[in-house]
């Protein structure tokens, strides 16, 4: 157990979007409830949390980690296949995101990702 886990969600949250500390933000990485993960994937600057928060079971998650720029490109790759149509749109629109991937992205079944891939690649 951590001094964070008697924290509140909202002051979890709140951290999370505050602090700069890595240590702290990897710790919250892993906290239970998906708002306070969902902040971590939107402030990390670390490639490792956000890898780590990349295969998150919440697809809100997984779409921050996707518009964070510092998000890797090979995360970025991974992501550019996930089943959820918000997180391929983030790819879409990371200015880190490969050409390559933008490519693949242009031609995706569903039109606002295609869209969002276009205008990057334009």
């Amino acid at each position: 157990m951590n001094k964070l886990d008697n924290l509140s969600i909202e002051a979890k949250i709140e951290l999370a979007k505050n602090t700069t500390s890595k240590k702290t933000l990897d710790v919250l990485a892993s906290d239970s409830a998906w708002r306070v993960r969902f902040m971590v994937a939107k402030n990390a600057t670390s490639k490792k949390t956000l890898d780590v928060l990349a295969s998150d079971s919440n697809w809100a998650v997984r779409k921050m980690v996707a518009k964070n720029i510092n998000t890797s490109k090979e995360t970025l790759d991974v992501l550019a296949t996930d089943s959820n149509r918000t997180t391929r749109e983030g790819v879409a629109a990371n200015i880190n995101t490969s050409k390559e991937t933008l490519d693949v992205l242009a031609i995706d079944s569903n039109l606002h990702v295609r869209q969002a891939a276009k205008k990057q690649l334009a």
